[in-house]
């Protein structure tokens, strides 16, 4: 499958400066879908769990893309984490800092799923519920049909903004401070 890196930079690094890229949320107008015509267009297989599994991830964007208004850290949802009768699984890309981060919490975390796009397709795909913070988890979610939670800060880009359109069916946006969000998504 798709090789997915974090960065631009780690992108060049690899393979070069590409000939041509597309943000994924850019993926269903390319497509020809509208915003209400954006029904799942990935498919995957999800067994049956005994308990609800929902992935969680907590950095999008890079310096160009407001990181710093779209990333938390993990222990901030630490209420959401609270939460009795679920399991949780990473579904952040990233890192040695984010492996880190999700140890320190007893999350877990794929560190394949960094390194391999359709790895990190599969276990979203597996989830019962996703809530992230604006990044690509979301549009893989939205992609899939898989429910979602985005939570988007007061300061959200044009895209998760408050005249945001409706992305996917799937896809919900909670909008508000984080100290207000996370603890109405517990």
């Amino acid at each position: 499958g798709p090789h997915c890196y974090a960065t631009h930079e780690e992108l060049i690094a690899a393979h070069g400066e590409p000939d041509a890229y597309i943000p994924m949320g850019s993926l269903p107008g390319v497509l020809g879908m509208g915003s209400r015509d954006i029904g799942p267009y990935l498919d995957w297989k999800i067994p049956v769990r005994r308990r609800p599994l929902v992935g969680l991830a907590w950095r999008g964007g890079t310096a160009k893309t407001h990181k710093q208004s779209r990333t938390l850290k993990l222990a901030d949802l630490q209420p959401i984490l609270n939460v009795d009768g679920v399991d949780f699984v990473s579904v952040q890309y990233g890192g040695e800092a984010v492996e880190r981060e999700a140890a320190a919490t007893g999350l877990t975390h794929h560190a394949e799923a960094v390194a391999d796009f359709s790895a990190l397709h599969a276990i979203i795909g597996n989830c019962d519920l996703v809530i992230t913070v604006p990044q690509t988890a979301a549009h893989q979610a939205g992609a899939m049909g898989v429910p979602c939670w985005v939570l988007c800060p007061d300061e959200a880009s044009w895209q998760w903004g408050p005249n945001a359109p409706d992305w996917y069916d799937s896809v919900a946006c909670e909008r508000g401070a984080w100290a207000d969000i996370i603890p109405a998504v517990a």
